[in-house]
């Protein structure tokens, strides 16, 4: 599962004491916001790198972390689920093992996302207390989101947002994308693992580009093969670079020349983004381009079942002569100007790059 695992999902299956109150069981109000993520099963997992499911494990933190949660921690000793089919034994199962664990929370998650040709189908969410008792199970699949007429998630990102909106079946939360949601260590965290730039690097990058607007009409740009999952594409390029001249955003050319950037995948996108950044400042450092300004594109492209594409993000990177940052743009599934276009392709991404680099420019 290369790139953007991670990280929008379901006839609920409820399994017999899924969900189900009893006696003086705790209500979703009253119950303790105090939870242990465990890393999640992604299958197949011969396709899955060992360090996926931790990393995705953050990113449900950050969410819960978004929506009300008080207390998260993260296991540190993975659950290595039955060979099963059965929902109901996974979940047994679950709790029976965190009943022999040191557990500092009251309760228990663990998820197994089915996720075949890298895109997403079914998910088993489980929830136990710390004795182990099944506070609520429920798988989600094709079925569900017929029934329910919702959008399945299409990487780990949107997958993680699903499973978490899901969980206020279990505790009262909130939406974690609510503007001034709470961040705590959980984000912390998230914000280490994202290795974003310093304060001051950002500062200069936001300099750089106030100077560029001033002088953009009458600047020359080159765009580089567009970074894509399979490799580079030199003729998406000179699509781009058509493009860009014809909004009359600059004069723009292409070039022939691949960057060969190669970026282990990760479920935290802003990682991969500046990942992707720096290798191309360093190609750039190495390999002057002939213009004053480079961009390169980052496509988040997957194959699917209709012999189309999907794209789960688009990221832009665009530097001076030098290699220096001038512009980093990336958008998803929760950006506005990404969901007027609905990237499916090649040309709709070359689309929405014009349009985020007309938008940036004119800020």
């Amino acid at each position: 599962m290369k790139r953007c695992l991670m990280m929008y999902f379901l006839c609920s299956l409820v399994l017999p004491c899924a969900g189900v109150l009893r006696g003086e069981e705790a209500t979703p109000k009253t119950r303790l916001k105090s939870v242990t993520v465990y890393p999640p099963l992604i299958l197949p997992a011969e396709m899955t790198p060992p360090s996926i499911p931790q990393r995705i494990a953050e990113v449900l933190g950050v969410f819960l972390e978004r929506a009300g949660m008080d207390k998260i921690e993260l296991a540190d000793t993975p659950f290595s689920p039955p060979k099963s089919d059965d929902p109901a034994k996974l979940a047994e199962e679950f709790g029976q093992f965190v009943a022999k664990q040191p557990l500092k929370t009251e309760y228990a998650l663990y998820t197994q996302i089915l996720a075949p040709e890298h895109k997403i189908k079914d998910i088993l969410t489980v929830v136990v207390d710390k004795t182990g008792k099944v506070i609520f199970s429920e798988k989600v699949d094709d079925e569900t989101y017929k029934k329910e007429k919702i959008e399945p998630p299409d990487e780990p990102l949107t997958a993680c947002l699903f499973i978490v909106k899901r969980l206020d079946k279990v505790w009262d939360l909130a939406d974690p994308m609510r503007e001034n949601a709470p961040q705590g260590k959980m984000a912390e965290l998230m914000n280490k693992r994202s290795a974003l730039p310093p304060d001051k690097e950002i500062a200069d990058m936001k300099k750089r580009l106030e100077v560029l607007k001033e002088k953009i009409a009458t600047s020359k740009l080159t765009v580089y093969p567009i970074h894509l999952w399979e490799g580079a594409d030199k003729s998406a390029a000179i699509q781009l670079a058509k493009l860009i001249s014809e909004a009359k955003i600059c004069l723009a050319d292409h070039s022939d020349i691949d960057t060969n950037i190669k970026i282990k995948g990760d479920p935290n996108e802003q990682k991969i983004l500046w990942d992707t950044a720096r290798a191309f400042r360093d190609f750039l450092r190495k390999n002057p381009p002939p213009t004053e300004y480079a961009l390169l594109s980052d496509y988040g492209l997957s194959p699917s079942s209709d012999g189309k594409h999907e794209a789960s993000h688009v990221h832009l990177i665009l530097c001076d002569k030098s290699g220096d940052w001038v512009l980093v743009d990336f958008q998803n599934s929760h950006h506005p100007d990404f969901q007027s276009i609905a990237p499916k392709t090649i040309e709709d991404c070359n689309r929405l790059a014009v349009k985020r680099l007309k938008t940036r420019l004119s800020e």
